[in-house]
């Protein structure tokens, strides 16, 4: 009997320890859960945090629309390919820009690449119709030729004689006209007489180009084996800007006239003062969709006197000036 006491003595401190074990345990997991909880509400604060700063990144962008020829204006904002510049001016479809925080003069095409340019939505331009101030200049379109011979009749300094999709044909424009652009064309001779802003190309391949009078820029994009001939009396005014395009060649002869380009197309020679290759620029002919702007490569070339010499555009603020002579350099 006297075992008995000890033996309850015994049991009940040994349920004690186990109560004790379970609620120590259950402290611990309690602990844990607690640690979780913190742990997740922090993680959680972690991320909400650059999430509302980036919502407020976005707000405070604004919202841009596909730029037209009359929402731009010197001196207003533009944003290419989303960079924002400023436009310095216009000749249309020519449209000249300096990125913000840099010297580097660009230029484009706006019939070429209008895709590149956005304006603000609430963004009005005073000025209306670039340098002519009544809307965008007129349109002459020309297409889909093969094999053909065409006289382009009717036109003038306010035409815009667009050139696409040609292939193995001959066209002449002998009025004077705003601007001439050729784009996807293939072995096409284009005769013209005066052009105000500029003879462009882009995409083109074997294209024949005589110029009889004036014209003060030859803008060639992506285009290789194309041949440029121009009178002497042209030479020191013309400036040749190239980008990615190969095999542009300039010829000079004493002068250039409808009747001289029609025996050079039936194979006669005449004397050459100048000939000159414009070296590659960029990918040479080719179509690169993932370059970014500022890895193109522009090349001017001048005459200086007494050769062709050419420079990269890259640093340096190069503008030409269309009211007179300059030295690109």
């Amino acid at each position: 009997l006297g075992s008995i006491p000890i033996l309850t003595s015994i049991a009940l401190n040994s349920v004690y320890l186990v109560n004790l074990q379970k609620m120590d345990k259950n402290e611990r997991g309690q602990e844990e859960k607690e640690k979780k909880t913190k742990t997740s509400s922090l993680n959680t604060g972690d991320k909400q945090e650059p999430q509302k700063q980036s919502k407020d990144e976005e707000e405070k962008q604004p919202k841009l629309r596909q730029a037209e020829w009359h929402d731009l204006s010197v001196g207003m904002a533009v944003y290419v390919r989303g960079r924002k510049a400023e436009v310095l001016r216009m000749t249309h479809p020519l449209i000249f820009w300096v990125f913000e925080g840099d010297k580097s003069e660009k230029h484009r095409s706006f019939i070429f690449d209008k895709e590149m340019f956005q304006v603000e939505e609430l963004q009005q331009s005073e000025r209306k119709g670039g340098s002519f101030g009544g809307g965008e200049p007129l349109m002459k379109k020309i297409s889909d030729l093969e094999d053909e011979e065409l006289e382009c009749n009717g036109v003038t300094p306010k035409h815009t004689v667009e050139i696409t999709d040609c292939k193995s044909s001959s066209i002449t424009i002998l009025g004077e006209v705003c601007g001439i652009h050729l784009s996807n064309c293939q072995d096409v001779t284009l005769l013209f007489s005066s052009v105000v802003a500029s003879c462009d190309m882009a995409k083109c391949t074997g294209c024949k180009i005589y110029c009889i009078s004036e014209c003060c820029l030859f803008d060639i994009q992506e285009s290789k084996s194309c041949e440029i001939s121009l009178g002497k009396k042209l030479l020191s005014n013309v400036l040749f800007s190239t980008i990615n395009s190969s095999a542009v060649k300039v010829t000079v002869l004493d002068e250039i006239t409808a009747e001289i380009v029609e025996m050079l197309k039936d194979g006669e020679d005449f004397e050459q003062i100048v000939s000159y290759e414009i070296p590659q620029s960029g990918a040479g002919g080719g179509v690169d969709e993932t370059a970014a702007d500022e890895d193109e490569v522009e090349l001017r070339t001048k005459w200086t006197g007494q050769a062709f010499e050419c420079k990269k555009v890259e640093t340096k603020e190069i503008s030409p000036d269309f009211d007179k002579e300059f030295d690109p350099f």
